[in-house]
């Protein structure tokens, strides 16, 4: 859902699931470093998406009047 405090963002695009290989394993050292604190969480079955967004629209009705951005990518 939308709310009036905060900004928001929508997306549309398509979602893989990464099994493994160089983007897996990519994936994971980027996830890691930002969160090392989540390193004791990861399992086998651990799993990563790779999202490639075509549209995107940013909303910030934080702002008067509200800002409204949107980006075919």
């Amino acid at each position: 859902g939308m709310s009036f405090g905060v900004k928001n963002v929508q997306a549309e695009g398509v979602a893989e699931l990464l099994t493994g290989g160089e983007e897996y394993k990519k994936a994971g050292e980027i996830f890691f470093t930002a969160h090392p604190e989540l390193k004791a969480y990861r399992k086998d079955d651990t799993c990563f998406m790779k999202i490639t967004l075509s549209w995107a629209r940013i909303n910030d009705y934080i702002q008067t009047p509200p800002h409204v951005e949107e980006h075919a990518l």
